[in-house]
């Protein structure tokens, strides 16, 4: 075989790449990621798995899943949903540890279609499934789940009764609903408080109740509330730390043609969880995490 031409080979010592013998270098692993490229799933959704982790649009990610989930270890093969699900990662990491069927539900249209790429690219043998949902006229159709997650969703609910009165009726016998739901302190002006926190990303005011509030409207639709724990400064901690590491996110968008537009994403990311973090170091705004569970008739 012939040998490739004296000055390719040089160049490619010098580069740093494998050359073959036609003379044809090839770029290493290194060289290849400095390749600029498209984003594989969209702007939005890349920079959201770059920040939180892949298929994840919050701080906390899995480990945090399966802390809030805890010792209420659901029985495999039953089937779990998801609640405001973003790009799935919930739903993928349910699925592998619990052996379990789980839905997902979102209103965002993008993060879900890049989502279901995700899902059938790295969930082998497992069935998830995300679906677009209208939050303002929450329907889970006919499904019937043992156990239903929301992480920092209802808040955008105006009418707490009426969706937890649908969780209810979406509950199994035993089933339970673990979510962390975002709570405004005694003694903040609510109204102002979700004037301030509107964003790009949550342009409408949210309705902030206060911690009993939310109990109180889960004990009202027929729930019981059986665990009960302030997650604020877990979560915080958590935000601080994705976002210390910025520049490593905007070192790792570089390599996409659509960095402009992922900056822009960036921005308003970084905008949205700010306003958060500010309201909970400030003692205005926490995060209460609930298991809920369906109550059983004794009768039965």
């Amino acid at each position: 075989m012939a040998k490739a031409a004296l000055k390719n080979r040089i160049k490619a010592w010098w580069a740093g790449y494998p050359v073959d013998a036609g003379g044809k270098a090839g770029l290493s692993a290194h060289h290849r990621d400095q390749v600029r490229r498209h984003c594989p799933y969209g702007p939005l959704a890349d920079t959201l798995s770059i920040l939180f982790g892949q298929a994840h649009h919050q701080p906390g990610g899995t480990d945090f899943l399966y802390r809030i989930i805890g010792d209420h270890v659901p029985i495999k093969e039953q089937k779990a949903l998801v609640i405001g699900c973003g790009m799935g990662g919930n739903c993928r990491d349910i699925a592998e540890r619990y052996q379990m069927r789980t839905e997902g539900l979102d209103p965002n249209r993008e993060l879900l279609r890049a989502g279901n790429e995700m899902i059938q690219e790295t969930v082998r043998g497992k069935v998830v499934r995300l679906d677009p949902v209208d939050l303002a006229h929450m329907d889970f159709g006919a499904g019937r789940y043992h156990l239903i997650v929301a992480r920092e969703t209802m808040h955008a609910q105006p009418d707490r009764h009426s969706i937890y009165e649908r969780i209810e009726q979406s509950l199994r016998r035993n089933g339970r609903m673990v979510c962390t739901q975002l709570v405004v302190n005694d003694g903040t002006d609510a109204d102002t408080l979700s004037e301030r926190m509107c964003t790009a990303l949550e342009p409408k005011p949210a309705t902030f109740l206060t911690r009993d509030q939310e109990r109180r409207c889960l004990v009202e639709v027929g729930l019981e509330v059986v665990h009960e724990e302030d997650v604020t400064d877990e979560v915080l901690k958590s935000t601080i730390e994705v976002f210390a590491n910025w520049q490593r996110a905007v070192e790792t968008m570089a390599r996409y043609i659509e960095q402009p537009r992922m900056l822009q994403e960036l921005v308003r990311i970084v905008d949205h969880w700010q306003r958060r973090s500010d309201a909970m170091k400030n003692g205005e705004l926490g995060i209460t995490l609930f298991h809920a569970a369906k109550r059983s008739n004794e009768l039965l």
